[in-house]
């Protein structure tokens, strides 16, 4: 898998993530895809959570009722351990399917 920082990558999170294997997360924000969009592309994990999951009170918003936190992993055990620990008690492992 390429790893290296992509153009479409617009985050200082995700070409941190992306083009260093040393970085395991990055945090950064999310108004409309910015930790998303540029993820999906990298084959990294990402979330935006709802925008109460998190504490945005020293953070500059564009759009109080649009931005949030967003976590970065390169990997899923990763992206569980730093989610859980921001976002607490609302992180759930959900079984495998049966199917």
């Amino acid at each position: 898998m390429d790893i290296s920082p992509q153009e479409e990558a617009a985050q200082g999170p995700s070409v941190a993530v992306a083009g260093y294997i040393w970085v395991d997360f990055g945090l950064g924000t999310d108004t409309g895809a910015s930790i998303r969009g540029p993820e999906s592309v990298m084959g990294l994990f990402a979330l935006r959570p709802s925008i109460t999951a998190s504490d945005m009170t020293h953070i500059i918003s564009i759009s109080k009722f649009l931005d949030t936190t967003g976590v970065v992993c390169r990997t899923a055990n990763v992206f569980h351990a730093i989610s859980k620990g921001l976002y607490g008690q609302t992180v759930y492992i959900f079984p495998p399917s049966a199917h």
